[in-house]
């Protein structure tokens, strides 16, 4: 992604940092058990901010960062399914001094297929971790209702 810069009365002002996002992953299916697993890297470049027309300033506002989720999930009763999510996230430093974080979230989902191409489920996950380099205790719970539909 690529961003152009923003402006204020024709004259640059600032220009949010280009980033590389890729994605792999792997889903597994056996009888009534379905694994799905994933990671994600996004590779953020520089924002620059226009001081004036002659010169700039660039700085990283946001680290580089590295995502990892799992999830085993059980067909429970017709139509029915439910199970187990895991996730690992780490986020680099920037340069404005804030240092490394980290998360891990544990949780489950339940959910119910509506038709063959139309679900929907509830996820909750307890969560814990640290922002800059451990200086920032984080916990909390995340809770999602999600609806899918394949075309």
């Amino acid at each position: 992604t690529h961003y152009a810069a923003d402006q204020v009365d024709g004259d640059k002002t600032f220009r949010q940092s280009p980033y590389l996002q890729t994605y792999v992953g792997a889903d597994y299916r056996r009888n009534s058990m379905y694994m799905s697993n994933f990671i994600r890297y996004t590779l953020r470049g520089d924002n620059k901010l226009f001081v004036d027309d002659a010169s700039s300033q660039t700085l990283k506002l946001y680290g580089n960062e590295l995502q990892l989720l799992s999830r085993v999930v059980f067909d429970v009763a017709p139509d029915w399914y439910a199970g187990p999510t895991l996730s690992v996230r780490l986020i680099d430093g920037n340069d404005m001094g804030f240092d490394n974080s980290h998360t891990v979230r544990i949780g489950g989902l339940v959910g119910k297929s509506l038709t063959e191409k139309h679900r929907l489920h509830a996820e909750a996950r307890y969560m814990k971790g640290s922002a800059d380099g451990g200086n920032i205790s984080l916990s909390g719970l995340q809770l999602m209702l999600e609806f899918k539909a394949e075309l």
